[in-house]
């Protein structure tokens, strides 16, 4: 194999580093997160609660413990999840 050059080096690996770019791109690389103290992290939609923290979207009984609704129809949705949850329970015997 010839001895390449400085430029014809420098120039593959430029080429080299935007294919890692894109399939970095392709596979959604995932971030990293540091966590010091009390503090929590959630990634890819997890859902995460520091120190004292309520992890958002819980039901408990009849209380709703998550974030507050946007617009009415999610308040409405989550009316009517926490509403079935404290009737699951319910006999529905004629």
């Amino acid at each position: 194999m010839p001895d390449q050059s400085p430029e014809e080096l420098q120039a593959q690996l430029e080429a080299m580093q935007q294919q890692v770019t894109e399939l970095q791109r392709q596979l959604g690389a995932r971030q990293n997160a540091d966590v010091s103290g009390s503090g929590a992290v959630a990634q890819d939609g997890g859902k995460a609660a520091g120190a004292f923290g309520v992890v958002a979207d819980t039901i408990h009984g009849d209380v709703y413990t998550g974030r507050p609704p946007r617009n009415v129809d999610e308040a409405l949705a989550i009316y009517r999840r926490v509403f079935a949850a404290s009737c699951q329970h319910l006999p529905l015997r004629g």
